[in-house]
């Protein structure tokens, strides 16, 4: 086989092969079920074992709440928004997406994150986000800490955001 290539930018193209091949196999026919994993419900007991054979101590209501689901779907990027404006305050109005998504995989972890844009200053942000945790009761957010390169990255830096951020960092 030739060196593969791993691309940040596209979506999942950095998992290990082999669970590329079975992804790829599960998408045609999930063993023992007769369909792909794409077309069956998630509502069903299939979905529920599949998650659970993930984490079998993660509760479906933990995957997403009733709002993060439209028309049957999961909508990632409502749900992501609406977290956002949870823990800092901005809203959508306030920023702009990516037009993708970029799937990062170290080790035993697989994180999917996309890129915001915010037209402030980064002092002006990180003081409207503190202002923001400052009127909640109980912020998810302990501190903001700006990065401008890869030196201001900290030691307790989960390792997903660090290969995020040194990736968009060697990018510009």
């Amino acid at each position: 086989m030739t060196e593969r290539i791993f691309n940040f930018s596209a979506g999942p193209a950095v998992l290990p092969l082999p669970v590329l091949e079975e992804a790829q196999r599960d998408m045609l026919s999930l063993p023992g079920v007769g369909m792909s994993v794409m077309e069956i419900s998630h509502r069903s007991k299939t979905f529920d074992a599949i998650i659970h054979r993930a984490d079998p101590e993660m509760p479906l209501s933990n995957i997403a709440t009733m709002g993060d689901i439209v028309d049957g779907q999961l909508d990632i990027g409502g749900s992501v928004a609406r977290e956002i404006e949870e823990e800092t305050g901005l809203t959508e109005a306030d920023y702009r997406r990516a037009p993708y998504w970029d799937c990062v995989v170290t080790g035993p972890s697989v994180a999917i994150m996309q890129l915001l844009t915010v037209d402030l200053p980064g002092e002006a942000l990180k003081a409207r986000i503190e202002a923001n945790l400052a009127k909640q009761a109980h912020p998810e957010l302990s501190a903001i800490h700006l990065v401008r390169s890869v030196d201001d990255l900290g030691a307790g830096v989960p390792r997903f955001v660090t290969a995020f951020l040194e990736h968009q960092f060697n990018a510009e």
